[in-house]
């Protein structure tokens, strides 16, 4: 029996000699199917949270969302098409049995609504009321019951029973059609419903409750609650043969998953192409629908539900989410394969003896590939198992509070097989090109180092860059929001790899100088000096890695903070401050509140200035306008309350303002047909409430009002809006609003306006980015300790000849310091000058507001800089140190006699 190969055999456990690499791979296999994932967990259960709330807003519900047939008038003699029952009754049966398909939908609810009749006390002869009678599915269980009990005789409104003087066990006399009437019991009162909205249950019927076409009109005939065949044999004996029914099948539960309710979308439109269908069964008994349009409302026979507006709702919440999620998915991808691909390299430069003696046997490369893989399967299946628990586990106990849909698992499950497998494959290659890059075979091919690869990269990444003024950087995408273009993730990557190319080569060629006039240097230095001259691989690879990785992380945090400066700025200058809130122009004025308040005045096209431009204008008091109005010292060059405080400044003759935008050199205005000459005593790029890209003409409220050529109350026009701006946490604003006589009618936060999706898609896109880019400086740190311990694996015999020539363990520490150190510093300095020039460069093309001023701001983060590069020397004492403790406990007696 033939023995299998040794090497093979011991392949798949080799790597337990090597516990820090062994922990790298499965690191970057952690990495790898954590990146893979999480993204679609995450957009399940984020999926699955909107949805709730979507269901749960006053304005749909779990019944608006569900399904409704309405057929109003439907009679009571109308008999099903095969004769043999009512109509109505069929219609019940074969509602409830096709909703019960769906296992989203709950049980049906009927509403039967009579017509209008009067309500008397049938002891005397008082007070008339109208109602109607109303059964419903479980109806007293759904209101305010205020006496007695619902079910037992009729429940009235207590509108009607207050203005009657009934109360339960009184006995009222319903009046119908030509005078017929019917005497009943008062088995209990409810609140009436009339006077707030009606939401959930009561919102098939929210027309026939409130008059919303007449605010100040007397409350629409209320309903009184009887039981179905109650209601039925009333109706009959009060002249009516005729009501309107409704069914409805509400949702089984507010909590759906993205699965549950597009299921649910697609099973309403089949509901609704049946029973619009007159050769199916359901389109014989169901009128409905004939007409083109899907969803009617308010018809006499319609089919409604709110199930396509919440998934559509939902959907563009989602694209703000799913584009820098994507995106950060695939970076997170991609920085794991790198961190794999390091740790192969790294890898093979630890065990170059390995790959003399393989070299010696005549192993052929591909062998050498496949045995990397062997060794690789271990600890990456390790690391790929706790990456997806790791990933499952964050996304359901950090992650948002909603269900991960059922169709989601198999294929996040699998994209996390795929990347494992991605992983040992790249391992593989890379033990294939290493152990090529060391044979005396193609040693003669290590010249095409010298070809400037480089120059192409960089090329591409400029072309991109153009590319990307010209397209813009935000695309269309789905649900109508923009999100920023993938070349806005490819063009900084292209052009950091090319400018760590070119830096590469210099700091090779600057390491062979220094190495020429080494004879000059101290030990430590000479020592530093050597080794980044004599392993230029492994030298570069980490060069390259942390360049890269530190600019991604320069260039997103200035991104980010770019950003949000511009979004938080254009959002407070379309809101004016932290809260706006439209008032009646007539309100008097506003007494002190505990929060910065002012009154403006906004009129849209107010008039022209003698330049031909349109112009807006803003009439503020300037006493209270400089505490509550939003300000950012970049819009002028003096501060808010001196640009204002010389409004007043200007002589009777000539109104003073502040003209913000265009409009230079300009010496009047025409408003309302009247000239007006202005003196200009102040200028901005941007001003609060500049709510479009016109001039703007800021001026005292006061003075306008009694400007003597525009009459009486020039600012009272239908385009002009009074408002009330409030700083401060905009909770305590609103409720300092709502203790005023008359509170505003329209409140909008800077919030709300930051919390666009289409301005959501672009920051959260960013802050993923920044995201990205703070683990790729995390990774800075675990490259760094790989190539330590690659480089001082691969020199342990000339670290021991060192110290029986007299190099001390602190010349030792000290030339490691100033090679990582330098190696580092530099990296950082070429990928933060290249990372600050793409940012600014692209922020402009950041504009996701772009009607509102300002232009994009630009945002150095210094701080981060600074604690970056204190960071890196941190990184480097601590990693040399480890290194150094490390080499120490290695027996050098040992390795010196293998050597020999």
């Amino acid at each position: 029996m033939l023995r299998p190969d040794p090497l093979w055999a011991k392949a798949p456990f080799a790597l337990r000699r090597y516990p820090g690499l062994f922990a790298s791979l499965a690191l970057g296999a952690l990495l790898l199917s954590l990146a893979a994932v999480a993204l679609p967990l995450f957009l399940s259960a984020t999926t699955s949270d909107l949805l709730r709330g979507q269901v749960q807003s006053a304005g749909v519900s779990r019944f608006g969302a569900g399904l409704e047939y309405r057929n109003d008038p439907l009679s009571f003699d109308a008999l099903a098409p095969d004769g043999e029952a009512p109509l109505f009754d069929r219609l019940a049966a074969l509602f409830a049995r096709e909703t019960s398909r769906s296992p989203a939908l709950g049980g049906t609810v009927e509403g039967i609504m009579g017509s209008v009749i009067g309500v008397t006390p049938a002891a005397a002869s008082g007070e008339l009321r109208d109602g109607r009678l109303f059964a419903g599915t479980d109806a007293g269980a759904h209101v305010e019951m205020l006496a007695g009990m619902a079910g037992e005789g009729v429940t009235l409104p207590d509108l009607i029973a207050d203005a009657l003087g009934v109360s339960v066990g009184d006995r009222v006399t319903l009046t119908g059609r030509a005078d017929r009437s019917v005497t009943v019991t008062v088995g209990g009162v409810y609140r009436a419903l009339y006077a707030k909205p009606s939401p959930g249950y009561w919102q098939a019927w929210d027309d026939d409750i409130h008059n919303i076409t007449c605010t100040d009109c007397a409350p629409l005939p209320q309903f009184i609650l009887v039981g179905r065949e109650q209601m039925l044999a009333l109706d009959r004996q009060l002249g009516y043969t005729e009501a309107s029914f409704t069914w409805q099948a509400p949702l089984a539960t507010s909590s759906l998953t993205s699965q549950q309710a597009r299921e649910l979308q697609g099973f309403a439109a089949d509901f609704h192409a049946a029973i619009s269908d007159p050769k199916s069964e359901l389109g014989a008994a169901f009128e409905c629908c004939r007409e083109p349009a899907l969803f009617v409302s308010h018809q006499q026979v319609a089919f409604r539900t709110f199930i396509p507006q919440v998934v559509e709702a939902v959907d563009a919440r989602v694209a703000a989410i799913e584009a820098p999620g994507r995106i950060l998915r695939a970076a997170g991808l991609l920085v794991a394969s790198l961190v794999v691909a390091a740790t192969g390299m790294f890898a093979f430069g630890a065990r170059r003896g390995e790959a003399r003696l393989l070299q010696a046997r005549g192993v052929s490369p591909v062998i050498v590939g496949v045995r990397g893989a062997v060794e690789a399967l271990i600890p990456c299946v390790i690391g790929g198992s706790l990456g997806v628990g790791l990933g499952t586990l964050l996304v359901l106990t950090l992650g948002p509070d909603g269900r991960v849909a059922g169709d989601v698992w198999p294929g996040a499950f699998t994209s996390a097989a795929v990347a494992v497998l991605v992983a040992i494959v790249l391992l593989g290659l890379i033990a294939t090109i290493a152990y090529l890059g060391s044979t005396e075979r193609v040693s003669s091919g290590r010249s095409v180092r010298w070809i400037p690869w480089e120059v192409p990269v960089l090329v591409v990444g400029w072309l991109e860059l153009e590319r990307l003024r010209t397209v813009g950087a935000l695309t269309a995408g789905s649900g109508g929001v923009d999100r920023p273009s993938s070349l806005m993730l490819a063009v900084p990557i292209l052009l950091l790899a090319g400018a760590m190319g070119v830096g590469v080569r210099v700091s090779r060629w600057l390491a062979s100088r220094l190495r020429d006039r080494s004879g000059r240097y101290g030990p430590a230095s000479f020592l530093a000096v050597h080794r980044l001259a004599a392993a230029p691989a492994l030298t570069a690879a980490l060069f390259v890695a942390s360049g890269m990785c530190l600019g991604v992380f320069v260039e997103g945090q200035t991104l980010v903070r770019s950003l949000q400066t511009t979004v938080e700025a254009k959002a407070e200058i379309f809101v004016g401050s932290d809260v706006q809130g439209r008032i009646d122009r007539r309100t008097p004025p506003i007494g002190p509140l505990p929060v910065p308040v002012t009154r403006v005045t906004r009129l849209s096209r107010a008039g022209t200035l003698d330049t031909g431009e349109e112009f807006d204008l803003l009439a503020i008091d300037p006493a209270t306008f400089a505490a509550a109005a939003f300000w950012n010292d970049r819009f002028a060059d003096e501060p808010l309350g001196a640009l204002i405080g010389r409004l007043d400044d200007a002589h009777a003759t000539s109104l003073g303002v502040v003209v913000v935008g265009e409009g230079a050199g300009v010496a009047s205005l025409t408003m309302q047909q009247q000239r007006i000459p202005i003196a200009v005593v102040g200028r901005a790029s941007a001003f609060p409430g500049a709510a479009s890209l016109r001039p703007l003409v800021v001026a005292d409220a006061a003075t306008i009002q009694t400007w003597p050529s525009l009459g009486v109350e020039p600012l009272a026009q239908a385009r002009a809006s009074t408002e009330l701006w409030g700083r401060g946490d905009p909770r305590e604003v609103i409720d300092a609003f709502s203790t005023l006589a008359l509170p505003p009618f329209q409140i909008v936060t800077a919030t709300q306006i930051e919390d666009i999706p289409s301005i959501a898609a672009v920051v959260n896109t960013f802050l993923a980015l920044n995201a990205l880019g703070l683990g790729a400086a995390v990774l800075v740190v675990g490259a760094l300790l790989m190539y330590l311990q690659a480089r001082e694996r691969s020199r342990l015999v000339a670290h021991g000849l060192s110290l029986r020539m007299g190099m001390t363990d602190r010349i030792h520490r000290r030339a490691m310091l100033l090679e990582t150190t330098s190696l580092l510093t530099s990296a950082y300095a070429v990928g933060l000058v290249v990372a600050l020039a793409v940012a600014v460069a692209t922020i402009p093309l950041l504009d996701p507001l772009t009607a509102v001023r300002p232009a994009p701001l630009v945002v150095l983060p210094t701080r981060p800089m600074l604690f970056t590069l204190a960071g890196l020397g941190l990184a480097s004492w601590l990693a040399c140190l480890l290194a150094d403790v490390r080499t120490r406990r290695v027996p050098l007696g040992e390795v010196m006699r293998t050597a020999e």
